[in-house]
């Protein structure tokens, strides 16, 4: 028997693709912490803020300011299309803590 046999008998992906399911996506309309969704407000329970600071007032001036000075990126690998400043002075900070 050819090795990838079980590999060409499997069908299950194709019967769930023909089934055509699709994602449950939730539309939020506001920052994190109480997010307005439909016609009520929720508290976020299933994000990675921890913290509490996806809405802080100085992480989002930080951001904007960034933003500002920066874009977006470098739009590739650090290799290819440079290192910013910003990342030699957090892994100078790193180092040296």
């Amino acid at each position: 028997m050819d090795v990838f046999q079980k590999c060409f008998d499997f069908k299950d992906a194709e019967y769930v693709r023909g089934l055509r399911p699709l994602p449950v996506l939730r539309m939020i309309s506001s920052g994190q912490d109480r997010c307005h969704h439909e016609r009520t407000t929720v508290i976020m329970l299933g994000s990675n803020n921890y913290l509490g600071l996806t809405n802080h007032p100085e992480i989002k001036a930080a951001a904007a300011a960034a933003l500002a000075a920066y874009g977006t990126g470098t739009a590739g690998s650090r290799f290819l299309n440079g290192t910013l400043d910003i990342h030699v002075e957090l892994e100078d900070r790193w180092r040296r803590s």
